[in-house]
C-alpha cells in the first residue's frame, strides 16, 4: 500500500515533465483584394441554408445576394483590415422575417473591421467578438 501511495506523485510529476506535442491549427491568413476578387462566399455560420453571399471586384466594390435584394457598395481591404462604406440594396419585397433577415445581415456586415482567409472559408470579424464565416461557393 506504501508503494502505492509513492508511486501515484511520481506519475504525476512525471507526467508533468513531459511536454506535449502541439499540433499547429490553420491560422488565418491575412487577406488582399487579389486574394478574393474571383470568388463568391456563401455564409455559414448564421443563417444557414438562406443563401445570403458576398463577393469583391479589383475596384474596390463589395456586392452580394442579402436574402431579398442585391446589395451593392465599396470596401477597403488592406492588412487584413476591412471598412466597409454605406451599402446600396435593390427594392424587392418579401416576407417580413426575410426583410429582418436581411436587414441584420446588411448591418452586422457593415460592423465588420477585420478580414482573413482559411482555406476556402473568408472569415469577416471585429473587436466586439462578432464573426461572420464565409465559404466559397462551389
Amino acid at each position: 500500500m506504501k508503494n502505492l501511495l509513492l508511486l501515484v506523485p511520481m506519475l504525476f510529476l512525471l507526467g508533468a515533465c513531459t511536454e506535449l506535442q502541439r499540433v499547429p491549427n490553420a491560422q488565418p491568413n491575412v487577406v488582399t483584394i487579389a486574394d478574393i476578387t474571383s470568388n463568391d462566399y456563401v455564409l455559414t455560420n448564421i443563417y444557414p441554408g438562406q443563401g445570403l453571399t458576398v463577393g469583391f471586384d479589383d475596384q474596390g466594390r463589395i456586392f452580394g445576394f442579402s436574402g431579398l435584394n442585391r446589395f451593392f457598395g465599396k470596401a477597403k481591404i488592406s492588412d487584413g483590415t476591412i471598412e466597409i462604406q454605406e451599402l446600396a440594396t435593390t427594392r424587392m419585397s418579401g416576407p417580413e422575417d426575410a426583410l429582418i433577415r436581411e436587414v441584420q445581415y446588411l448591418e452586422m456586415l457593415k460592423r465588420m473591421t477585420n478580414i482573413s482567409q482559411n482555406g476556402n472559408k473568408l472569415i469577416l470579424s471585429n473587436d466586439s467578438g462578432e464573426k461572420m464565416t464565409f465559404e466559397m461557393k462551389k
